[in-house]
């Protein structure tokens, strides 16, 4: 049974695009393996970006950056099809080349946005999160705006504001794992120096670090993480994917090694968990994950105040 609300861009397109299946691999078996996969790297990498932003005191950009990121890809997509510029059309309006376009797209809106937001909650002015505030507006204003007035080549996204997650294939979805291998690698690889420099950037300074390439290199990271991954599952659940792993982990941590390793089990389990549940049940994929995220973020607090409490009163008796 092919899951066509949660896993297709356009459902009579995607048919004529599908790649052969593998022997032994029936159509449910090829997409819950896709899904698996989107879920798994688009929240480790999306929580991980997550876990930096946290101790930067921008969590907010979780919210923000998504949405400008989609911004950016309609914008490409809404202009592309009038200029004849795209490849070659399949049936409906689409394109093969409908996700890179996006993410293309998403790209070229995000960075220069996330570098302006760097630069600016260094200098005095309006408070940063008013400045986050209204460029979020604007993200969500334009991009409803767009969906409304654009092409066929937009079809697609009123599921990604729905939290659907979409159908990557072929070598959209070797792009979209080695783009997030690579960044998460780079963020792991060099985790000290960044937390650091998010920290405390005058003491990384004085210790020999250059705080201002660090901070290029993070921001540069978070935008592409930030644009492959809301093209892919939408705004909604990449917002999700940053907060709720982070509070959850933040929750139940005592040390910053334990906080990241809790956040990136945390997003793997509930990306995993999410996907099986919604295939099992045959429900939209990215509504179930976001329902999981949350419940885990519950679970996690309550367990918190749990653990401190049966530990108070360890330490009452002890006393006594």
């Amino acid at each position: 049974m092919e899951r066509s609300t949660q896993l297709s861009l356009k459902n009579h397109s995607r048919e004529t695009s599908k790649p052969k299946t593998p022997l032994n691999m029936n159509p449910t078996d090829e997409y819950f393996l896709r899904t698996l996969l989107v879920s798994l790297f688009v929240g480790v990498g999306t929580a991980l970006i997550g876990v930096h932003l946290f101790l930067r005191r921008l969590l907010i950009l979780g919210l923000v950056m998504p949405q400008v990121s989609l911004l950016g890809g309609l914008l490409i997509l809404w202009i592309t099809p009038l200029l004849r510029f795209t490849e070659k059309e399949t049936q409906g309006g689409q394109t093969d080349s409908i996700w890179a376009l996006t993410f293309a797209g998403a790209l070229i809106a995000s960075i220069p946005i996330a570098f302006w937001i760097g630069i600016k909650r260094h200098l005095r002015g309006l408070p940063i999160e008013v400045i986050l505030g209204t460029v979020y507006v604007l993200g969500v204003g334009g991009s409803l705006l767009l969906t409304a007035l654009g092409p066929h080549a937009l079809d697609h996204v009123p599921k990604l504001f729905q939290g659907q997650i979409l159908a990557v294939t072929g070598w959209d979805l070797i792009i979209l794992m080695a783009t997030l291998g690579i960044a998460s690698a780079f963020l792991i690889a060099n985790h000290r120096t960044l937390f650091a420099v998010g920290i405390d950037s005058e003491f990384t300074l004085a210790i020999g670090h250059h705080v201002t390439v660090y901070e290029t290199l993070f921001l540069t990271t978070a935008s592409v993480v930030m644009s492959v991954a809301s093209v892919t599952v939408g705004p909604a659940l990449v917002f999700a994917y940053s907060v709720c792993p982070v509070l959850g982990a933040w929750f139940l941590s005592l040390s910053v090694k334990t906080f990241v390793t809790l956040a990136l089990l945390f997003a793997a389990v509930c990306g995993t968990g999410g996907t099986v549940i919604a295939f099992e049940l045959d429900l939209p994929v990215g509504s179930i994950q976001l329902v999981v995220l949350a419940l885990g973020t519950i679970t996690s607090g309550l367990l918190s105040r749990w653990l401190f409490h049966v530990s108070w009163l360890r330490k009452g008796k002890t006393q006594n």
